[in-house]
């Protein structure tokens, strides 16, 4: 059980890890996109001899352990790393909006947001 976006989406997402090629990819809200990311990495980085790392961050405590109960660890583990935080409200100049609080430190050079906030 596991909830995502549209297949095309899939694709969009799958060939954007290819062409961009990051070292560090920030997912904000876990669900089907984040096996289509790490599925990305492993075939179009690491078995082309790049690291990557994938944060995928989660603000819903039970959704998190549904999540994490169900990711392929053996398969995506030592690139993957699901967070659960809690969000914060965000604000610069006008634009208000949320964040999560806990966002690990990295020079991400791809975002996807892909959740309910």
């Amino acid at each position: 059980d596991s909830t995502g976006i549209s297949q095309s989406d899939y694709v969009v997402l799958y060939e954007a890890v290819k062409i961009i090629k990051p070292s560090y990819v920030l997912e904000c809200g876990i669900g089907m996109s984040t096996f289509v990311l790490a599925q990305s990495i492993k075939d179009n980085l690491l078995s082309k001899g790049k690291s990557c790392k994938l944060i995928s961050m989660e603000s819903e405590k039970s959704w998190f352990e549904h999540q994490k109960s169900i990711f392929p660890n053996k398969e995506f583990g030592d690139f993957v790393e699901i967070i659960h935080s809690p969000i914060d409200l965000f604000g610069y100049s006008f634009i208000r909006g949320t964040t999560y609080k806990d966002i690990p430190k990295y020079p991400y050079d791809l975002i996807f947001v892909d959740g309910p906030i």
